[in-house]
C-alpha cells in the first residue's frame, strides 16, 4: 500500500502546537508525514501518528516531562490518542482517554485480516448516526478474564462493537463480510472502531488468505498480519 503525503493542518501540527504551548518552549521541528495506515478506517491512524509526534519530540527536544501532562495534551486531540501514547493491550475508559495497561500473553500463533474497502467513514459522521437505547451497562470483567485465560469462545459470543448497528445499516457489504469471516472459521470478526476496516483473528494453522482472495479482491483490499510478539504489557 503507498503511502500518502500530508500538508497542511492535521492532527500531528496540532500535537507539536498544543504541546509547545503546554510546555511554553520557542523549538520547533519539521515533520513529513507519509501516512500508510488508510483514512478513514477505523484503525487509528491519525491518533498514532499524533501519539508518535508527541512522544518523538520530547526525546528530540530532550525534555522530561510528568505523564500526566502528556496525557492531558493527548486527550484533547482525540479520545483514543492516550491509548497510542501507552501502547499495549489496555483497557480504556471514561471517553477512552483513560488507559490502564493489562498483562496479556499469547501463546497462541494467529493471523489478522484486515478487509478495507474502496471508502471511508467519518468518525463523526458514523457517531451521529447513533440513537438511542445506546448499550446497556455492562462488567468488563468477565471480558478481561476471558482474554487471560483465551476463551475464545466466549469473546466470540460477547465481543461486540457498538457502531456497527449503524454502520451496517448503511454498509451491507460490512455486514457480509463479518459473517463470512465467521462462516470461514475466525476466532473473532468485528469492525474496527467507527469504520470501515472490519478485522478478523485466525488460528495461523488453519487460516489461508487463499481461501478469501477471490471473494476480497472484487472490492476489498486486505492485510494479513500478526500479533507483534508472544506477549504485550
Amino acid at each position: 500500500m503507498e503511502g500518502e503525503n500530508v500538508e497542511g493542518e492535521n492532527i500531528v501540527r496540532r500535537a507539536l502546537l498544543n504541546l509547545k504551548d503546554v510546555l511554553r518552549v520557542r523549538r520547533g521541528v519539521t515533520v513529513l508525514l507519509r501516512k500508510k495506515v488508510p483514512l478513514k478506517a477505523g484503525l487509528g491512524g491519525g491518533s498514532s501518528d499524533a501519539a508518535a509526534a508527541i512522544k518523538g519530540v520530547l526525546k528530540l527536544w530532550n525534555i522530561s516531562v510528568d505523564e500526566e501532562l502528556i496525557f492531558k495534551v493527548a486527550s484533547e486531540l482525540g479520545s483514543d490518542v492516550p491509548f497510542f501514547i501507552r501502547g499495549g493491550f489496555s483497557f480504556c475508559y471514561g471517553r477512552g482517554e483513560r488507559v490502564k495497561q493489562l498483562p496479556f500473553s499469547l501463546s497462541e500463533k494467529l493471523s489478522v485480516l484486515l478487509a478495507i474497502p474502496p471508502y471511508g467513514l467519518s468518525t463523526r459522521e458514523v457517531y451521529g448516526w447513533l440513537t438511542p437505547p445506546y448499550a446497556d451497562p455492562f462488567s468488563v470483567e468477565p471480558f478481561l478474564r476471558a482474554f487471560r485465560e483465551l476463551d475464545w469462545q466466549f469473546l466470540r459470543k460477547r465481543l461486540k462493537n457498538d457502531l456497527e448497528r449503524v454502520v451496517f445499516e448503511r454498509c451491507p457489504d460490512l455486514r457480509m463480510l463479518k459473517e463470512r469471516f465467521l462462516e470461514m472459521g475466525a476466532k473473532i470478526s468485528l469492525m474496527s472502531g467507527s469504520g470501515s476496516t472490519v478485522f478478523a483473528i485466525f488460528d495461523d494453522v488453519s487460516f489461508n488468505p487463499s481461501d478469501f482472495r477471490d471473494f476480497l479482491e472484487r472490492k476489498f483490499k486486505f492485510i494479513v498480519t500478526t500479533f507483534k510478539g508472544g506477549t504485550s504489557c
